[in-house]
């Protein structure tokens, strides 16, 4: 079985045990104060992965111990270990003695196999404080398959605000058909379908910002069907809320999903939080954003009457994305309180989706304003 990332470049041991056993290989003293050239580093480094793989501790590597070694990180055939061995076994004793391991390491034919220990031969080399290591988590970001979901619902939205802005009165405006207003709850396509029309440009330019960069980070690490989930599930919570809560109130744009993106952070960085470089950094960063966004918002309604933005749609979001995220998106080492809180979110979700899709079937419409 492979080895965890930080189990391979530490091999379980510290800096001070991998010199003195290396050095006693090498009948040196690692206390009489002799200056430790690079080129010795280097073959105390490459000496103690050998001792690492040597089970049987004879300063030589047999063929099912170099097997050992590569399987670390990578299934390699049987025949193609029967070659390298072959072609690193100069003298055809059938083992490799430390000379022969050195070469076959260092071979650029071989780079893909053993490049790996070259990268941890760095980090022991340069000083630690010069050294960053990737925490799980951040490793977990991948550009493959590119991240385009998020890229395309931007590109809809904005088609669609084109669109409408380009109409006329000979036929019905597109918001018409795809906003959500209480009063239009038995057409039940507009509970996700009005993310995708906006009032106007700042509106459409905050959100679409907001949720490429929010969107995108989510995509990297956690694949395009997850954050997809999330973003949707936010969206419609918060039309759900607001025919509960908020019934004079029409909805246009993807602030509910965009809400739903920017606290999901928050509850993947508390199921990440010790696979997360900077984490609490993080956090800050995010916490920050949804308070100008609450303040700004809050502000505007309180000045502007005609600023009908629905604070309910972000609460809305917020709540969704915060537990959603913690139960749909990914966690990366899975530990027994994370389970707990797993669960705990799911069942909370489904608490709060199940109330609010039977209140919204039962309550009655009933607007009145003032």
């Amino acid at each position: 079985m492979a080895l965890d990332v930080h189990e391979t470049i530490y091999f379980n041991w510290n800096f001070s045990q991998t010199l003195a056993v290396t050095m006693t290989a090498c009948n040196e003293d690692p206390s009489n104060g002799t200056t430790i050239t690079l080129k010795d580093k280097e073959e105390i480094y490459y000496h103690s992965v050998m001792t690492k793989f040597d089970l049987d501790q004879d300063g030589t590597l047999q063929k099912n111990e170099l097997t050992n070694m590569l399987e670390c990180h990578v299934d390699v055939p049987e025949e193609v270990v029967n070659c390298i061995f072959d072609r690193a076994d100069e003298n055809g004793d059938n083992q490799l003695n430390f000379s022969e391991f050195w070469k076959m390491i260092k071979d650029s034919n071989l780079s893909k196999l053993f490049g790996h220990y070259k990268f941890c031969y760095l980090n022991y080399v340069v000083p630690r404080r010069y050294v960053t290591y990737l925490q799980k988590y951040d490793r977990a970001y991948s550009c493959c398959p590119p991240p385009l979901v998020f890229a395309l619902i931007t590109v809809i939205q904005l088609v669609f605000f084109k669109v409408e802005k380009n109409s006329d009165n000979s036929r019905p405006h597109i918001d018409e058909i795809l906003h959500f207003h209480p009063s239009n709850r038995t057409q039940v396509w507009r509970y996700a379908t009005y993310m995708f029309i906006h009032e106007g440009w700042p509106h459409l330019t905050y959100n679409i910002v907001v949720q490429l960069l929010f969107g995108i980070t989510l995509e990297l690490v956690h694949g395009w069907w997850r954050p997809l989930i999330l973003y949707n599930l936010g969206v419609i919570t918060s039309s759900l809320l607001v025919y509960v809560a908020d019934q004079c109130t029409a909805l246009s744009g993807a602030s509910g999903g965009v809400y739903s993106l920017m606290t999901a952070h928050i509850g993947t960085i508390i199921m990440n939080y010790s696979d997360m470089e900077h984490a609490c950094l993080h956090f800050i960063a995010i916490a920050i954003l949804i308070i100008y966004d609450v303040l700004t918002s809050t502000l505007l309604s309180t000045k502007d009457l005609t600023n009908e933005t629905s604070l309910v749609a972000h609460l809305g979001g917020a709540i969704a994305g915060f537990l959603i995220g913690i139960w749909v998106l990914r966690n990366v080492d899975v530990t027994d309180k994370e389970k707990i809180i797993w669960w705990v979110a799911l069942a909370l979700t489904t608490v709060l989706l199940t109330i609010l899709i039977v209140l919204n079937a039962t309550v009655i419409y009933d607007c009145r304003e003032g």
